[in-house]
């Protein structure tokens, strides 16, 4: 059913049999969409205390040797090798250097980011001691399932000269409900 409802979505945007639209184009638009529902989740839900900013950072890809140790990680909902395999082949990408439209996007909500060309300003009268006056964070492209049901990330966030984390991400897309975060895998921590 999930495949007669994707290629359906895909015939509609031109991408099928006889379509004159780009199957590629689709994706990375659709990629775009779950870096977006995710930074604003993200966004919406931080408990620091600094305000956020989006950065483009690209991270290094995955070793393919880490593929299966990786996928243990995921205690809750265990992300499928396969797709695992394709996000270390493409992994990497920043979603804001790869979505040309999310920086506007990330404006138009009041989330700073880097793309912008602004400075920003915290809000506060003094930079904390450390340098450091806000929460910076880093999301890779996503990659999606074939089915376009579940996608995985790379979050990396720094809240001071010794404090951060990243985490590969696993999301599903739940009906009426949108991207949710289904189970995360620490990869590094300060």
């Amino acid at each position: 059913m999930k495949r007669l409802l994707t290629l359906f979505v895909l015939a509609l945007a031109g991408c099928g049999p006889g379509g004159n639209g780009n199957l590629a184009a689709v994706k990375q638009q659709e990629a775009c969409r779950v870096a977006l529902a995710y930074i604003v989740l993200a966004h919406e839900t931080s408990s620091a205390k600094l305000p956020m900013m989006v950065v483009s950072s690209d991270s290094q890809p995955l070793d393919p040797q880490y593929v299966e140790p990786v996928s243990k990680g995921f205690e809750k909902d265990p992300v499928p090798v396969p797709l695992l395999r394709q996000f270390a082949a493409g992994r990497g990408k920043s979603a804001l250097t790869a979505c040309p439209e999310l920086g506007a996007e990330l404006t138009r909500r009041g989330i700073a980011h880097d793309r912008d060309g602004r400075k920003h300003d915290t809000g506060k009268a003094a930079p904390e001691p450390d340098g450091i006056d806000a929460e910076i964070m880093m999301v890779t492209l996503p990659v999606l399932s074939a089915d376009g049901s579940e996608a995985v990330l790379e979050d990396g966030r720094v809240y001071g000269p010794e404090a951060g984390g990243g985490q590969i991400v696993h999301l599903r897309r739940r009906f009426l409900l949108g991207w949710q975060v289904t189970d995360h895998n620490p990869t590094w921590v300060i």
